[in-house]
């Protein structure tokens, strides 16, 4: 049977639109990647500090 899984998919898709989880969940991924980004440099220039 794959109608009830199918059907709680998109029940979940239209909550998540209607309450704006996705746009949340997007910015929060995107700061994320940049908290990331900012932890690689910080480690890289510590190693060329090192290196120099």
């Amino acid at each position: 049977m794959i109608t009830p899984e199918k059907r709680r998919g998109k029940i979940r898709k239209k909550t998540e639109t209607w309450r704006g989880q996705n746009e949340g969940n997007q910015t929060e991924k995107e700061e994320q990647k940049g908290r990331q980004r900012a932890r690689s440099r910080k480690t890289a220039n510590k190693d060329v500090s090192a290196l120099v």
